[in-house]
């Protein structure tokens, strides 16, 4: 299982580098303060970890609260059984 595993992911990895040479035009990046020229398939790779990067910053906030709330409920079952003990 391990191996076709590993087939596969290599499978992608092949898939993903041709996907990156068959795009590797150059385009301008232009913003308020300059631009940049960068390969397209750069500017699609650093906007996919942009992104990835802001989901995870915008759930961490309910995941710690989560959290908070888990931590509290154990606190008060905890008391509770001590209370019956």
């Amino acid at each position: 299982m391990k191996i076709a595993r590993y087939c596969f992911y290599l499978a992608l990895i092949f898939l993903l580098l041709s996907l990156a040479a068959m795009n590797s035009q150059m385009v301008t990046l232009r913003y308020y303060w300059g631009e940049h020229v960068l390969p397209l398939s750069l500017l699609l790779f650093l906007v996919l970890c942009l992104g990835c990067f802001l989901g995870l910053l915008l759930s961490l906030g309910p995941v710690l609260s989560l959290r908070k709330e888990r931590s509290q409920w154990r606190r008060e079952a905890k008391n509770k059984n001590a209370v019956k003990s």
